[in-house]
């Protein structure tokens, strides 16, 4: 791992110097603010080993560091060891910043590059204040590894699902008409939406696109005379297509997101939330404003079919962990079981039970030592 990283983070240097960048930083997210990403947006992995949640890269060219918080410093330690990289902790005891640490190390009038599409607004109005403090420039349309990686997985591919009224318990025309009017609300005329949650919500779709999270990988433009998803065409079934018809939802690829926006009328003032939408996408749209999205709220108040479900799920998964739990006291006696045959053995029991898809997240199985 150390030699391929190693190589990785040479082949970065190699584009920062061919375009005069100094310093890049690169964190574990994706265009959408996911927390937990697909293959494809892994560039901090690639580049440094850490495979963590959460933690951010920093690279100039003569040294590289990287971010993160307690749950990981064991994980970096090990990962990075030989990697060129340095851990730092971004809390707990001897906390430091990134931006601490540039402004140590560049000197005055360094470039700093960013990708801007894994960057909320909010975000690059910060770094934009702390280049402007420190005499440094910030550029926001470098992204190394889409020259450099050269076997990097493509986007997932996996087909989009509807998650019917039966379960959502209302429908796409009804949160399409809710969003509005919270929108309109706001005085905007539409919304951008990158959250995958949220347009799986929206749209009553669910995919297969991040682990342990049913999303389709996908954008989402509302408005009161036109309602666009983009989505790559390959992930869209007949079933699929037909939901999103019958609720007046127009399809268009993944890749026409930008290009769409960048050509809408002045007269149309797009509410973005600046916490969310990447500033690559924000400068994209002619006329804009900022709040922060009504969605999330729309979607924590959950209906009687919503709550219904949850709990019929909790007493499956519950029915299930009782299983495994029988079964690791049967087992543990004999020294024979890891904690990797624990967590195996709770997906056995949770495939059991109806309507199981996948777990919601990788099970913590920790004993003594581990």
């Amino acid at each position: 791992m150390s030699k391929t990283t190693v190589e990785n983070l040479e082949a970065v240097r190699s584009e920062m110097r061919r375009v005069g960048v100094d310093a890049v930083i690169i964190p574990g997210t994706d265009p959408h603010q996911s927390e937990y990403i697909n293959d494809h947006w892994k560039v901090r992995d690639w580049v440094s080993g850490f495979t963590g949640s959460n933690g951010t890269a920093v690279i100039t060219l003569d040294q590289a560091a990287l971010w993160t918080d307690s749950r990981y410093f064991l994980q970096a330690e090990e990962q990075l060891q030989d990697s060129g990289f340095v851990m730092h902790r971004e809390n707990g005891p001897n906390a430091d910043t990134k931006e601490q640490w540039l402004a140590e190390v560049l000197g005055e009038e360094a470039l700093i590059a960013i990708d801007g599409r894994l960057f909320s607004v909010n975000q690059v109005n910060a770094l934009e204040q702390f280049c402007f403090n420190n005499g440094f420039q910030l550029a926001t349309d470098f992204s190394p590894a889409d020259r450099v990686w050269t076997n990097r997985p493509a986007r997932p591919q996996g087909k989009a699902m509807v998650h019917g009224e039966e379960y959502a318990g209302e429908s796409v025309q009804s949160k399409l008409s809710r969003v509005l009017e919270a929108v309109q609300h706001l005085e905007g005329d539409a919304i951008f939406v990158t959250m995958l949650d949220d347009i799986a919500w929206t749209l009553n779709l669910r995919g297969s696109d991040v682990e342990f999270t049913p999303v389709v990988i996908s954008y989402l433009f509302i408005s009161e005379s036109e309602t666009v998803l983009f989505v790559d065409s390959a992930k869209v079934t007949p079933e699929v297509k037909r939901h999103l018809a019958d609720a007046g939802v127009k399809i268009k690829e993944y890749d026409d997101a930008l290009r769409y926006l960048s050509n809408l009328r002045q007269s149309v003032n797009v509410l973005i939330d600046p916490n969310t939408v990447s500033d690559t996408f924000a400068q994209a749209i002619p006329v804009k404003s900022f709040a922060k999205s009504p969605i999330p709220l729309l979607k924590g108040v959950k209906n009687d079919t919503q709550i219904a479900g949850y709990r019929k799920a909790m007493e499956r998964d519950g029915a299930a962990l009782v299983r495994t739990f029988m079964w690791v006291e049967k087992m543990a006696p004999t020294g024979t079981i890891t904690e990797t045959d624990v967590a195996d053995k709770s997906i056995e029991e949770r495939s059991k039970m109806p309507l199981y898809v996948s777990e919601s997240f990788g099970m913590i199985a920790g004993y003594k030592e581990h």
